[in-house]
């Protein structure tokens, strides 16, 4: 409601920082109020973690509640990323997991989150735990390495939202 009293309209887009939409409590609020606008955003999806780095990180978001509001976005028909890419420790090298990433990407696409900041070292200073990862990732997402992985891997950045109903469609 506050997005929609700043900006005007309602958003394209929700989800919440560190994965906070889909616990319970959190997550049914998030879909009743989703739910009664006119337009009908996507939501991420944080119910099918794949990819290299996701490991005992993703089941972690999978199973803390995760998989709920993927049951409950799909029984409810709203558009959501059918994966998530992106899971990882933040110290390892960033482009070799990314081209990994986009080789996870099944065929109907996925959703890669990241965490990108041009102003890393400044962050550093505020307690910002992952601020030299979010230099890391801004670098590699700005430069040439990104985009040859996107040629190579024949993959074009475009919507990752999906509509499925309960029986799968």
């Amino acid at each position: 409601d506050a997005f929609c009293r700043a900006i005007g309209r309602e958003p394209d887009f929700v989800d919440g920082h560190q994965h906070v939409h889909h616990l319970p409590g959190v997550r049914e609020v998030v879909i009743a109020g989703v739910a009664r606008w006119k337009r009908m955003p996507a939501l991420r999806n944080t119910g099918h973690v794949v990819g290299p780095g996701a490991g005992l990180k993703g089941r972690v978001i999978e199973a803390s509640g995760g998989r709920a509001l993927e049951r409950e976005l799909v029984t409810r028909g709203l558009r959501h990323n059918r994966v998530l890419l992106g899971a990882y420790g933040f110290a390892a090298a960033y482009g070799p997991l990314v081209a990994a990433w986009l080789a996870a990407a099944p065929a109907e696409g996925g959703l890669l989150f990241c965490h990108p900041c041009d102003a890393a070292p400044a962050k550093a200073s505020t307690g910002d735990a992952i601020a030299s990862a979010r230099g890391r990732e801004a670098a590699w997402l700005a430069g040439d390495g990104f985009a040859e992985q996107l040629a190579a891997a024949n993959v074009t950045p475009g919507s990752a939202w999906a509509l499925r109903s309960s029986s799968g469609d």
